[in-house]
Parts: structure tokens; sequence; C-alpha cells
């Protein structure tokens, strides 16, 4: 998936969010007789302003096309974005009705009780208008819970398929609070459901780290991890490359020595050419000794990554 794509996702989770707490606030005011619409407009709307337009722009920018520009249907993606546009439409039909409710019910309640009204026909008209309105706000409400709902599920099902993209793992754990209160489950219970362990969540998220040059970041998270070779790995790499940020050459030094002896190293070639890029610097300030088999390990690895298959 490119990286464009993998940000995409990320930022549309993002997004979705923000957007369930809206909407969740939106249901919970109507159902205490407290909703305006002056709430409504300012979380409903058709411009960036409104977390929910973002939100299907997105979606529809992601999800509409494939590579070829062809339509894609019938697959989790698609279902997804139609979901979100129906959240849209239904949270716009609710923001029509309030306004109308809000906006013209006391007058057209002044106008009941007038007792000589000028035009009869037309005060009934509007007693049936606003009626039929009310119901339809009522019926929207319920529509956008049932949907909210509906929505969620599909999200955790996206995030299965897209399990191998770091960036979801490590955005689910930036928004851990979140996330707990939308899928009403902690953020480890749903690293399960999506990568198969919490570990194997977690590693995702600290590579997702690494990769972005968080070595801080990323180590804080495989700290609460068991020792297992692709966790040791990862964290003599991080604890590499922050000694290296810090000019601490010879720690650098030692964690590259740490994560030659681990195992499936040489599968990340971007990890590898920092380590070779950080020794020959190391070599050349003089601020530290570089062992000849170390710098020698690593130039063969970059070689390797080098040569055809």
């Amino acid at each position: 998936m490119p990286l464009n794509e993998r940000v995409g996702i990320a930022d549309v989770i993002r997004e979705f969010l923000v957007v369930h707490k809206e909407l969740a606030e939106l249901v919970a005011r109507y159902q205490s007789d407290d909703l305006s619409f002056a709430l409504v407009e300012s979380v409903v709307g058709d411009s960036a302003s409104s977390a929910l337009y973002r939100l299907k722009e997105k979606c529809h920018s992601i999800f509409r096309a494939d590579a070829g520009g062809a339509p894609v249907e019938f697959r989790t993606e698609a279902l997804f974005d139609l979901a979100i546009g129906s959240l849209f439409h239904e949270a716009m039909i609710l923001r029509e009705n309030l306004y109308q409710q809000e906006r013209y019910g006391s007058r057209a309640d002044a106008l009941k009780i007038d007792a000589n009204p000028l035009a009869p026909e037309l005060s009934r008209e509007f007693e049936r208008i606003l009626s039929s309105s009310a119901s339809r706000l009522e019926e929207s409400v319920f529509e956008l819970e049932a949907l909210l709902a509906l929505t969620s599920s599909q999200l955790i099902r996206l995030l299965v398929e897209d399990r191998d993209n770091d960036l979801l793992a490590r955005c689910l754990y930036e928004e851990r609070e979140a996330v707990e209160n939308v899928f009403s489950r902690d953020f480890q219970a749903l690293f399960v459901e999506i990568h198969g362990s919490e570990e194997a969540g977690f590693l995702k998220a600290a590579t997702s780290y690494i990769d972005s040059g968080f070595y801080e970041e990323a180590l804080q998270i495989l700290e609460r991890l068991h020792n297992a070779p692709a966790v040791a790995g990862a964290s003599a790499f991080a604890q590499a490359m922050r000694a290296f940020l810090a000019r601490d050459y010879a720690c650098c030094v030692e964690n590259l020595s740490i994560w030659l002896t681990c195992e499936g190293i040489g599968d990340d070639r971007g990890r590898v050419g920092l380590a070779l890029a950080a020794a020959k610097h190391v070599e050349k300030s003089r601020e530290a000794e570089i062992p000849v088999e170390l710098r020698s390990q690593i130039a063969a690895l970059n070689d390797l990554g080098k040569k055809p298959d």
C-alpha cells in the first residue's frame, strides 16, 4: 500500500473518532431534550470546518476508486465509505428538520393563538409541516444512532484487513482513550482482535515510531513487551539510533552490535541503510571505535539488499 494511502487511512480513523464523539453527543442531547440547532450547526455542515464533512470527503478520495481509477464495489472499504456517506446524509436531514422546529415552530405557535388569523389555511399547513418535520427528526436521530454503531463495526473489519499498516496500530495507541469510548473495550483487546495478540499490535505501533524517527516513543512501547526476537531487534536498533542522535556514539556502537545478533534484521532495508550510515559517521568522527567486524557485518547486510533476487 502506498505511503499516502496508509497515512490517509490513519487520518480517516482519527476523523472518525472525532465524528463518533460529536454525533453520539447529538443523539444523547436529543434524548435528554436538550438538542439545539446551534450545536448541530457546529457539527454538521458542508465545509471543511465540519469533521463529518472532512471524513466523508477523505473516505471518498481514498476508497471510491482503485489504482486504475475504476469504481471499487463490494469491499470493506466501499461499505465503510457508503456508511459514512449515509451518516452525512442523515445528519443533514436532522439538521434541516431541527432548523424547521427551532426557527419556525415558535412563530407557527404564535399564529395558532391568534383568534383571527389572516390565513387560517396556511396556519394549518404550517402545523402539518412542523408535525411532519418533528417525526422526520426523530427518525433521523434513530437512523443516525443505528448507523453510528454499524459504521463502528465496519471500521473494525477495515482495521483487520489493513492490519499490516503500522500507522493504524500507532493511531489506535495514540488515540487509545477515544478508541475505548467508541468501541466499548480497551485498546489492548482491540489489538488482539485486529492483530491476533496484544504484543503484535504494540510491536506494529513501535515499528511505526521507529520508521518515523521517534525512537524514544518506540522504546516506551517496546519496554512493555516480552523479549521476543523481533522485539529485541527493534529495541536494540531504536536504542542505537537514539544514542546516535544524542551523540553517544559508544552506546550507539554497543547497540548496533546487539542488533546484528538478532533475527530478521536484514529484512528491513531502511534500518540497514541507517545503521550503515551511522557506523560510517561514527568512524569518520573518531569519537568512538568501530570494530572492523561490526562495520563489515553491516556493509554485508547492505550489499545483500542490493543484490537482485
